[in-house]
């Protein structure tokens, strides 16, 4: 029963925390990160090099981007969480006194107290980029290999190609997950 409470209360929070980066990323068009570390390639039109054509798409884009940021703090959130009821159990810490001990981990996480020693900064900053990798690879905006870049580098280039294949990264993402996941017979 305790494991299951403390699912849900980490749900909870990892929703809150969801819907705080969707709104903060509607109004200022940035994309989700933690610590300087970035999850995945963000959507929208700053880098893009046709920016100026498709500016009518700006509101589109920026709701992509605010979702994406959404999603992407639901599942860092939720994986720091389950990091810290991980942790939080193998400590022994009593029932009790577990909400406080997660809610600690993932503020430090979040924002590094000062004084910290360098040791403790390291394993912060690790916990922080393992998050950002399973946000990524959960909101399907890993970093795409050659044959990704190649892809998305031509569609990038041409001002015709653009619009007609817009998203690369998201779909090869999903292929290569779905090649992934499938067993081999």
């Amino acid at each position: 029963v305790p494991q299951v409470v403390g699912q849900l209360w980490g749900m909870t929070q990892s929703t809150k925390f969801a819907l705080e980066s969707f709104g903060r990323s509607w109004v200022t068009g940035e994309e989700f990160s933690v610590q300087g570390v970035k999850g995945g390639t963000p959507f929208g039109i700053k880098d893009n090099p046709f920016a100026e054509q498709y500016k009518h798409a700006y509101a589109p884009f920026r709701l992509l981007t605010a979702e994406d940021a959404g999603m992407k703090a639901f599942a860092f959130s939720a994986h720091l969480y389950g990091k810290g009821v991980r942790e939080a159990s193998l400590k022994n810490i009593p029932l009790r006194e577990r909400p406080q001990y997660i809610r600690q981990f993932v503020s430090d996480v979040l924002e590094p107290p000062e004084g910290v020693s360098h040791a403790r900064q390291n394993v912060l900053r690790q916990h922080a980029k393992e998050g950002m990798e399973r946000a990524a690879t959960l909101s399907f905006t890993n970093e795409l290999g050659a044959l990704g870049q190649s892809i998305a580098g031509a569609s990038n280039a041409s001002p015709i190609a653009k619009p007609v294949v817009t998203f690369v990264r998201t779909p090869l993402n999903v292929n290569k997950q779905s090649i992934y996941r499938t067993p081999y017979i």
